[in-house]
């Protein structure tokens, strides 16, 4: 008779820059919820997810959604939120044309 082993619980999270910003400046239902679960979460996300962040909150800010001290609050916190940021490498990370001279390689 086979055995079913329980799995742990998944823990990880990968977050991009709108949903690290809804999480952190918005007062939905949605965005408490994506708060909770990525406050116990082991967050991943691209290394660039700092400057994606930066620049949202600058838009933001152009168009008077945020003032700067919670521009500059949010982006502070969302440093905080994110555990592990991965690099793009390997044929992922490249742009389109060396993914293609790769493929022709194959």
């Amino acid at each position: 008779m086979a055995t079913c082993r329980k799995r742990p619980p998944v823990n990880d999270c990968v977050v991009d820059a709108s949903a690290l910003i809804l999480s952190l400046a918005s007062t939905t239902d949605e965005a408490r919820t994506l708060g909770r679960r990525l406050s116990v979460a082991y967050v991943h996300a691209p290394h660039l997810i700092d400057a994606e962040v930066g620049n949202v909150l600058r838009r933001h800010e152009r168009e008077g959604k945020v003032g700067q001290r919670e521009s500059m609050a949010i982006f502070t916190a969302s440093k905080a939120v994110v555990d592990r940021r991965h690099p793009h490498a390997g044929p992922l990370g490249g742009t389109r044309v060396e993914m293609a001279r790769q493929r022709q390689r194959l």
